[in-house]
């Protein structure tokens, strides 16, 4: 889209990939407004729709664990930080 000087307009259209189909979350035009689709919900890797946390526990520094396991995603032992 293009406005009356030949200017790009820009439009944005936030997607998200569920069963192997995109599904239009929301869309967002050049003046900020935004437009959401009823009844889709965000799918995050894993299957979740909860938004994942901007700073999750025990996954980037091995410091914020401490007296915390979790779970190796290669095998089933468990992983402690305290050592």
């Amino acid at each position: 889209m293009t406005d009356s000087k030949g200017n790009r307009v820009p439009f944005f259209v936030f997607e998200n990939i569920q069963n192997s189909t995109a599904r239009v979350l929301l869309e967002l035009n050049s003046s900020g407004t935004v437009v959401r689709q009823p009844n889709v919900m965000a799918v995050w890797p894993g299957g979740l729709t909860k938004v994942p946390d901007d700073e999750p526990e025990c996954v980037f520094n091995a410091e914020t664990c401490t007296g915390r396991e979790r779970k190796s995603k290669s095998s089933d032992k468990a992983l402690n930080y305290d050592d």
